[in-house]
């Protein structure tokens, strides 16, 4: 079966965790957010056995036939071949080589990259990954990349929550900031969370090493690892001009989707994570609990989400939305629109307050954007991320595969919120460091809304 994905692919690692219609994956070795933070190739020349895997002239052939059958934009083969001719030249200036990779055509590339390799003494699947990578990285779209067979895994337990060592940190890169290293929400319980890191905190060192373009599913890789076992990270925080250490001892993280509470004995509060799979039901399981003890007010939290499936959105959704209705459109390369629709649910009869921030983004921006325009919530927050475009996943063989951009999302009422974000309809602006934490003016000001309800 076909899965979509939509979560930004900064958005979820768990070190646990997250993140059909969906968007979200990582790639190591790999580009980060911005397609301007290449690869840094150091160690794979040093050592191409770290590679995992063996690109070659058919993998090259898969994502070029990916690109012409199913991306999204027209690409004309000349973009194509100049992305790949400036990729491999990249590696061997990193290899301390002549940039001496000079493709003219795609025709020729199994020639060139053998040359390549020859001349260089660089290994031919690192010669080849770049080449792949190049062709990738001419799309100017950091959601379409290749996945290594480790980074296809981790994907899957992103989307499909599990358990796993870790320290309980979802990271990534953060656009306003140079793209670095950062936490937007450690899990409550988790060896990040009772050591003291913060949403904001900027992962500088891993173990002694700079995080400095350091790919997102490499840092991931560090980040997990046997409970009990140690790592050691250096953070940087708005409110200190030092670096502050940390020793964490990883521990067994499990991954929940979706967690409740009583506010107040009246008013209900479900915080979701992540879209994955388990989403739907833990969300129906949430709200029946909630439901059950006469709830006169709802709080949904997607503030610091990623993002994740789209079906888990639209089966969220389909507890407010009635039965038949669109809760989101998608349109591909052809033109064609395709809705998802409602296909109702527990149902939802008491007023609702979705809380969003700059971190919410892609499932949580549909789910956000649903509600608002049919007026079955207010928003409240801060203004969302602005991810609106739709991801195929495409397995491989080998055990890796393709996340390729096929279609762009759009409200039921039409909107277009990619790059562009969602406006809540109460503007309450808070230091991210705050969600679920003293001083979460958000959370208070929506109870006080839907207590005045």
């Amino acid at each position: 079966m076909i899965k979509y994905i939509v979560f930004i692919i900064a958005a979820a690692v768990l070190l646990c965790s997250a993140p059909s219609f969906a968007d979200k994956a990582s790639k190591p070795p790999a580009k980060s957010e911005k397609n301007s933070d290449l690869i840094d190739y150091s160690d794979y020349v040093k050592n191409p056995s770290k590679l995992g895997f063996s690109p070659n002239l058919s993998l090259f052939k898969s994502a070029y036939n990916l690109i012409k059958m199913k991306y999204l934009e027209p690409t004309d083969d000349a973009v194509l071949a100049k992305g790949v001719k400036k990729e491999v030249n990249r590696l061997m200036r990193t290899a301390g080589k002549p940039a001496s990779f000079n493709l003219q055509s795609l025709n020729d590339v199994s020639q060139q990259v053998k040359a390549a390799s020859s001349s260089s003494g660089l290994s031919e699947d690192l010669v080849w990954l770049a080449a792949i990578e190049g062709l990738l990285s001419a799309m100017d779209d950091p959601y379409t990349v290749l996945l290594t067979p480790k980074d296809y895994k981790s994907l899957m337990e992103q989307m499909q929550a599990g358990s796993f060592g870790g320290i309980g940190v979802f990271i990534q890169q953060d656009k306003d900031n140079g793209n670095q290293l950062t936490v937007f929400e450690p899990m409550e319980g988790t060896p990040a969370y009772k050591a003291g890191i913060l949403p904001e905190d900027l992962i500088m060192y891993i173990n002694g090493e700079s995080t400095k373009n350091m790919p997102i599913d490499v840092a991931m890789a560090k980040l997990r690892g046997e409970p009990g076992t140690q790592v050691s990270l250096k953070i940087k925080r708005k409110t200190s001009s030092k670096l502050i250490p940390f020793t964490l001892v990883r521990e067994q993280i499990r991954v929940k989707s979706v967690g409740c509470k009583l506010i107040d004995k009246s008013i209900g509060y479900i915080k979701i994570r992540t879209f994955g799979d388990d989403t739907a039901s833990e969300f129906a399981k949430a709200l029946a609990a909630l439901e059950s003890r006469n709830i006169k007010g709802l709080i949904i939290d997607v503030r610091n989400n990623g993002g994740g499936l789209i079906n888990a959105a639209v089966d969220l959704c389909s507890h407010f939305v009635p039965s038949g209705q669109p809760i989101v459109s998608v349109v591909t390369k052809s033109g064609d629109k395709q809705y998802m629709r409602s296909s109702g649910g527990i149902g939802v009869k008491v007023p609702c307050v979705v809380l969003i921030n700059k971190y919410s983004a892609s499932a949580s921006e549909i789910t956000a954007g649903c509600l608002q325009d049919y007026g079955f919530a207010k928003l409240m927050g801060g203004k969302s991320y602005g991810k609106g475009s739709v991801q195929e996943l495409i397995p491989l063989r080998n055990g890796g595969g393709f996340k390729i951009t096929v279609a762009h999302y759009f409200t039921p009422k039409n909107r277009f919120i990619n790059k562009i974000g969602i406006e809540p309809d109460i503007k309450k602006e808070m230091d991210v460091t705050k969600a679920g934490r003293p001083g979460d003016i958000q959370l208070s000001a929506a109870v006080n809304y839907l207590k005045k309800r």
